[in-house]
Order: structure tokens, then C-alpha cells, then sequence
């Protein structure tokens, strides 16, 4: 198999090529975006050989290459053995996914501190300095370098330079290149950022 077809055409278990990733993802599930700015499109979850698992925002209309299809991924969902454990994992799964992506999107800090033995001292310090969301920094980055570049490198300069890093060692390029491109997709010219070449970004002011 190897055609390509509609988001809103996708089944549990095809395997499709997505900008961005290296290697094929499997779909694993599908529902529609009802509020927010993404309103109206399809949430993806795909999953990675690996098995790192991944969310996504497509357009129903999009089309992208389905290479194949997963025989058990079927079989993986119905399995009941270790129901429950496998619930607790997903639950833990969606919670770490949702907070990779608001630590993306987000200005807030990404953790709560272990101890508050100085809230003064904490007002102050917010105060003289706010914390730049993963997406800001990597907008600053790109129109610093004015160079293309893909998110993982992105992830790694912005440590360096000491913009963003990731909360528990996280790497979540992938979170990062949805973020960038429903930015690209919804301001259009107004966006910060260009998609220049496959997975690779640009600042809209770059020549």
C-alpha cells in the first residue's frame, strides 16, 4: 500500500508518512477539534516504532501518504489482560503529552517548586524576569541564526543559549513542529515562521 488519502479518510492501524518524522507513524485514534483555534480539525494520535506517541492537528481535507497498515493494532487495543495498568499508562501518557505541549505553548513555569520557604524572594524574581515559552524562544532563536533548522536542533541551541529547556529532559520536537506550523497555518503572513524545506523552519523576516 502506498496512496495517498484524506485525514478524515484514515483508519486505526494505517500506517502514514508525516512531515517532520523520520520514520512511518500509526494511527491510533481520531476525533474532531471542537473549541480553540484549531476548531474544526482532526486530533491525530500516532504512534512511533519506537513507541513514543505523538498528537497531531491535520485539516480533514489534508492529505498525506499511507505506506501500510499495522495488523495488531487491532488486537493491541481490545487485548484485556493488564486492563487496568494499561489505563493508569494512558492516562499518564495524555498527562505528559499535555504538559509538553504547555510547556510549548505556555509562559507559565513548567514545574512547581519543591519547596516555598521564600514566596517574597519568588514575587520578586518572577517579577524581574518572565520565562519564555518554548515557542517564543524558538522564534527569538530562529530570528537570531536567520538560518532554517529542524526542532530537535532548535531544542538543543535554545538550551545552550539558555532561552528554553526542556522539563525533565524532555525532547519534545515533535510537540514544537505541531506548535509551529498551526502558528504558520493560522496567521499566515503574520507568523513568525516559515516552513522552508521538510522539517525545517525559518523566521518569516530571514531572507
Amino acid at each position: 500500500m502506498n496512496e495517498a488519502r484524506e485525514v478524515k479518510d484514515l483508519a486505526i492501524g494505517h500506517i502514514i508518512q508525516v512531515d517532520g518524522f523520520d520514520e512511518p507513524m500509526v494511527v491510533q485514534s481520531a476525533k474532531k477539534i471542537k473549541k480553540g483555534l484549531d476548531a474544526g480539525k482532526l486530533e491525530v494520535a500516532l504512534v512511533a516504532p519506537d513507541g513514543e506517541r505523538e498528537v497531531m492537528a491535520f485539516a480533514p481535507e489534508e492529505r498525506v501518504k499511507v505506506v501500510g497498515k499495522d495488523p495488531d493494532a487491532g488486537k493491541r487495543k481490545s487485548d484485556g489482560k493488564a486492563k487496568g495498568k494499561a489505563k493508569g499508562k494512558a492516562k499518564a501518557k495524555a498527562k505528559s503529552q499535555q504538559e509538553a505541549e504547555a510547556a510549548v505553548t505556555s509562559d507559565a513555569p513548567t514545574s512547581k517548586p519543591k519547596a516555598e520557604k521564600s514566596k517574597k524572594h519568588g514575587r520578586q524574581k518572577a517579577q524581574g524576569e518572565k520565562k519564555m515559552s518554548c515557542l517564543d524562544a524558538a522564534a527569538k532563536l530562529l530570528a537570531e541564526t536567520g538560518q532554517a533548522m529542524n526542532c530537535q536542533d532548535m531544542i538543543q541551541a535554545m538550551a545552550e543559549k539558555g532561552y528554553w529547556t526542556s522539563p525533565g529532559g524532555k525532547t519534545p520536537a515533535a510537540t514544537l513542529y505541531s506548535a509551529m506550523l498551526r502558528e504558520a497555518q493560522a496567521k499566515g503572513k503574520d507568523s513568525r515562521f516559515r516552513k522552508t524545506e521538510r522539517g525545517k523552519f525559518q523566521a518569516t523576516n530571514s531572507k
